[in-house]
């Protein structure tokens, strides 16, 4: 009984489709010699969108394959032959199989893109991804950063709409980007004011998960890609939610963090974020809360 196994390079067997992202290359390991006793040759099911090396020595019963994405494709799979006659081997159905090896099926998808900087939507899925919590340790999971995203949206957009908007941080913030630079009475967005010149912390958050949104090969791969989804899909206004306030959000912070300010009335935490109302006062006279106009 003899059958073939595809594995990463840390042994663990793979297990469901691959998805890599043009200009990935993967590594793996193909555990197992033909039905000839000979290192098996891997093709590609379609020849253009992967390339395939192989590596190895027909005396060791296992070789290097590296695969490739050079073009992006819905789905093809690695194909099995022997060295000796060229003829196919059978994709593995059961590991009882006799003359077979384990199937893998890759995706191959484009790379994502945020938004031009220069552009208001630029900016937003800039600030979102700094703002948001990334893959991994307290992340909400990719529904609940998706809300909390569109929630972020409504901030935004309601302090650009806001009537005595230079009380919020800007007269003149009549634009998405206008208000994530806003300044006045102190920085709006922590290392935004300059954009799209943005401090080194948020820059490097920014990158690093579009990097691992785009590297198939990174094991939480399929969260960032998510992420970054959601971040953009949110800017350009393709997933936008309605306030779930009937007063307005008009701020947020990390979750338990405390008040930006006494004018300031906490709505809920959610996805990581702590979302802000504004006091009945302070919205019938920003001027003087309290005191009528």
């Amino acid at each position: 009984m003899s059958f073939a196994i595809f594995r990463r390079k840390n042994r663990s067997m793979i297990s469901g489709p691959i998805t890599l992202v043009v200009g990935n290359r993967l590594a793996l390991k193909l555990e197992g010699l033909g039905p000839d006793k000979r290192h098996i040759v891997i093709k590609s099911s379609i020849t253009a969108p992967l390339s395939i090396e192989q590596k190895g020595s027909d005396g060791q019963r296992e070789q290097l394959i590296t695969l490739t994405a050079k073009q992006a494709w819905p789905l093809l799979s690695l194909e099995a032959y022997e060295k000796t006659s060229g003829a196919r081997i059978d994709q593995c159905k059961t590991p009882e199989t006799l003359r077979c090896v384990t199937s893998v099926q890759i995706t191959i998808v484009e790379p994502l893109q945020l938004p031009a900087e220069n552009t208001d939507a630029g900016a937003l899925a800039r600030l979102l991804l700094a703002e948001s919590i990334s893959p991994g340790k307290n992340y909400p999971g990719g529904a609940d950063s998706l809300l909390a995203m569109q929630w972020m949206r409504v901030v935004i957009e309601n302090r650009m709409r806001f009537k005595d908007a230079q009380y919020l941080g800007d007269p003149a913030a009549r634009t998405i980007t206008a208000v994530i630079k806003a300044s006045k009475g102190g920085e709006q967005f922590k290392s935004f004011s300059g954009y799209p010149v943005i401090g080194s912390v948020q820059s490097k958050i920014i990158s690093d998960s579009l990097n691992f949104a785009n590297d198939g090969t990174y094991g939480e791969f399929a969260a960032y890609r998510l992420h970054v989804q959601n971040a953009i899909a949110v800017a350009t206004g393709v997933s936008v939610s309605a306030d779930p306030t009937s007063s307005g959000l008009y701020a947020w912070r990390t979750a338990d963090s405390g008040s930006p300010g006494n004018n300031f009335v906490f709505y809920k935490n959610f996805g990581g974020q702590g979302f802000y109302t504004l006091t009945s006062e302070f919205m019938a006279n920003p001027k003087d809360p309290g005191r009528k106009r």
